[in-house]
């Protein structure tokens, strides 16, 4: 099934991750909340990972109005932030597995799976935040805590997948890059001789004529060869 992100071509996928990765580190700048307490030593990802209402209800009660007022922030501005983050690296898979494909590497196939995956965890973080906007009101409905951490772990492995693909992607293509600038290298060293007309053609094939390409002189065809030596 094509992901819709497929219509965005070229250099455009470029582009547009890199303005939806900057973005998110804006939304991600006004996100900062230090929650850090003895009962969530780990701020918000402790509260996300709380295993009951009894540890999230005691997370919540460590944290001051101030710290609250925070996370309700943190919180209604994470669907944003995982949208823009998301798409992002979506994005990114499908760059990567245009650049793996051309390799002939495997895996080049995964890429838009890992593309609609991410759009599945922009979903599972909203669903992940709603429960904890329930838990951090004083719900206290015992599906919540394991509604959060459920799709807290799964959003997580979804994102790094998806991450771990797109580097595999920048790889292959620099090692493309680097194959390429080689190869011309190679091919507009002055060598001379047999080695440089077996890589390329030389127009015209004429008796001492310089190739405008590598500035070596083609070998003679062998009946002006013939030629020349009857002549002397």
């Amino acid at each position: 099934m094509r992901h819709p992100l497929e219509a965005v071509t070229g250099g455009r996928r470029l582009g547009a991750a890199g303005v939806l990765f900057a973005i998110a580190l804006a939304v991600r700048a006004k996100m900062q909340v230090d929650a850090r307490t003895r009962a969530a030593p780990y701020g918000m990802m402790s509260f996300a990972l709380a295993r009951d209402p009894t540890a999230a209800r005691r997370i919540v009660a460590s944290w001051d109005r101030r710290t609250r007022r925070q996370a309700h922030l943190n919180l209604r501005l994470d669907p944003l932030f995982s949208l823009a983050w998301t798409t992002a690296i979506a994005l990114a898979d499908l760059r990567a597995a245009r650049a793996l494909r051309r390799r002939g590497w495997p895996g080049a196939g995964a890429g838009v799976p890992l593309a609609w995956g991410q759009w599945l965890a922009a979903a599972l973080a909203g669903a992940k935040d709603a429960a904890l906007l329930a838990l951090l009101r004083g719900r206290t409905e015992r599906p919540l805590p394991r509604v959060a951490r459920w799709c807290t772990a799964t959003e997580i492995g979804l994102k790094g997948a998806g991450l771990a693909y797109a580097a595999a992607g920048g790889l292959a293509r620099l090692l493309g890059l680097r194959r390429r600038a080689d190869r011309r290298r190679s091919l507009s060293a002055p060598t001379g001789g047999r080695s440089t007309h077996a890589r390329h053609r030389h127009v015209p094939q004429e008796v001492d004529v310089m190739c405008t390409r590598c500035r070596c002189v083609p070998p003679a065809p062998s009946g002006a060869r013939r030629t020349s030596a009857t002549a002397s």
